[in-house]
């Protein structure tokens, strides 16, 4: 009897530490759960800000008078302008290769 009586406390005790640190997990867990939350409001207070802000600075009208003040020389882009990667590749390997070229000359001349 006096057996079964010590395991039963032993028991008690250990329920008793195991949902004590179980509680105080929960309590733990909450806090941070509340900190989560108001850390959401706070980013999704700051996207709506953020939008009205990027509303306001892209503005047509706003736009135009910015670049009519700081680009006055600007124009429209000529197609003859745009070069496509491949050609815009290929030549600046071609200008590598012959620099090169040059450069190697010039040493032999400069050997010889």
């Amino acid at each position: 009897m006096n057996r079964n009586l010590i395991l039963t406390l032993v028991l008690f005790v250990t329920l008793g530490v195991l949902l004590s640190k179980s509680k105080y997990e929960v309590v733990s867990l909450r806090k941070q759960l509340k900190t989560i939350n108001r850390e959401i409001v706070q980013t999704t207070d700051d996207l709506k800000v953020y939008n009205a802000e990027w509303s306001y600075l892209n503005e047509p009208k706003r736009l135009q008078e910015l670049a009519k003040k700081y680009l006055p020389k600007m124009t429209i882009t000529d197609v003859r302008q745009i070069e496509t990667y491949k050609n815009f590749v290929n030549n600046e390997y071609e200008d590598q290769e012959t620099a090169k070229h040059k450069a190697f000359e010039s040493f032999l001349d400069s050997v010889m």
